[in-house]
């Protein structure tokens, strides 16, 4: 039976925080099966991380999905459950801590959005990135959830009237959970030192069994969960590959420019071939197809790209609403024609490693080649993570990054670590 279950919000985070588990020789799993049999024994994993894509959902649904994963789990004899959240601050933020609260009987949560080594940071319950207020950061200016709030409290109470209770990096020794219930406990944290105080301060306290905070605090429960190494996956990095990037960020849009700018060769999909009803039935998709194949096997890797600047993302914005297309129906679209199209590729036996950019890019490729679900095996950078993919009997290798993670070099360092 599975020793942790973590709830995440969105594809790359499941990743990202799965990794935290398997890299330090745990065997981990990530699904997106929400009626995971918890007794299942055919996979041997002790970290069970079930991907909700609950980020863009209604915050009633999210809370409802959130709760009734976690009371299954609970009474299926889970002990420890640990509930992973945007290290931005996007998605059903107050909702889902709300919903995981009401599961457990109304008892309070340490809730730690920290992520020091990727550069988030809260300060008096105030969320930063790299040193930036949350809603000045790109994470401020996503199209589709924008992040406009500083404050970790208010942001929790957009959706919900729990109690919430901030703890200062002065106040994490004295602080006590005696008398709380029914709350939301957010606690500060710039360094790494100061997560191992939080850690050391949840551990003593007996509070470990429900947890919340993005991949950075993930990294810690492993030691104070007692959970046994059992060994690495076997990493077997194929010749090639190939960038999926269906993220608007612009962090991504960053790291593909110096990508260019190193010798990428990209293609860049053009509005109406994204917001197709379905890109594979436009007339020149094949040819397109064959490009890109073409470009692959004569140089061994190529970036296929939603956007490649805000004048693209605002006339893509634009046809969306000629089209009649909500904004997440923009998002979904765009998602699902890239992953027809890196599904086309798959079916020629393209043999090399698949590199997807975006949480929602990655879930309609997953869904394209049939994923049966994904053994996180190695974090190249914070937030890249390289994986396998149950497909079958099969298995292919890809790496995820979240468009919010990495340095601007993001993708040279992944080239590296594919020895291309």
């Amino acid at each position: 039976m599975q020793k942790l279950i973590v709830l995440a919000d969105d594809f790359t985070g499941a990743l990202d925080t799965g990794v935290q588990f398997s890299k330090q020789g745990i065997s981990t799993l990530v699904t997106t099966d929400t009626e995971y049999d918890f007794k299942k024994t055919s996979i041997d994993a002790q970290v069970l991380v079930i991907d909700l894509e609950s980020r863009h959902l209604d915050p009633d649904k999210a809370y409802e999905n959130v709760a009734r994963v976690t009371k299954r789990a609970l009474d299926a004899g889970i002990g420890n459950i640990y509930k992973k959240t945007d290290s931005g601050l996007r998605g059903n933020i107050g909702s889902e801590l709300n919903a995981i609260v009401d599961a457990n009987a109304g008892k309070c949560i340490s809730f730690i959005p920290a992520f020091p080594k990727a550069k988030r940071t809260t300060e008096k319950g105030f969320h930063y990135i790299d040193g930036i207020p949350v809603s000045q950061s790109v994470f401020g200016e996503d199209p589709f959830e924008p992040v406009k709030n500083d404050n970790i409290a208010d942001i929790i109470r957009e959706q919900s009237s729990i109690e919430t209770h901030v703890v200062t990096v002065d106040e994490i020794e004295g602080f006590t959970f005696e008398g709380m219930q029914r709350a939301v406990v957010i606690f500060d944290a710039a360094t790494d030192e100061d997560m191992e105080r939080i850690a050391k301060k949840i551990d003593a306290s007996g509070m470990l069994n429900i947890v919340a905070g993005c991949a950075g605090f993930a990294e810690q429960l492993p030691r104070l969960l007692g959970i046994d190494v059992d060994g690495h996956g076997e990493i077997n990095v194929a010749e090639g590959f190939i960038v999926a990037s269906g993220s608007v960020n612009q962090v991504t849009m960053e790291q593909i420019d110096y990508a260019c700018q190193q010798g990428f060769k990209t293609i860049t999909l053009k509005p109406e071939e994204k917001l197709a009803d379905n890109i594979m039935d436009l007339p020149h998709i094949k040819d397109l197809i064959e490009e890109i194949e073409s470009i692959y096997h004569n140089e061994g890797k190529i970036i296929i790209e939603a956007t490649n600047s805000r004048e693209m993302v605002e006339i893509t914005d634009d046809l969306a609403k000629q089209l009649g297309l909500t904004v997440k129906e923009t998002s979904a679209r765009i998602a699902c024609n890239m992953g027809r199209i890196i599904g086309s590729l798959a079916e020629r036996s393209i043999k090399g490693t698949f590199i997807i950019f975006g949480g929602d890019t990655l879930k309609a490729i997953m869904d394209t080649l049939g994923c049966d679900g994904i053994i996180p095996l190695w974090e190249i950078d914070n937030g890249i993570v390289f994986s396998k993919v149950i497909i079958g009997s099969g298995m292919i290798n890809i790496i995820s990054k979240s468009g919010g993670f990495g340095d601007v070099d993001a993708l040279v360092k992944i080239e590296s670590f594919l020895g291309a």
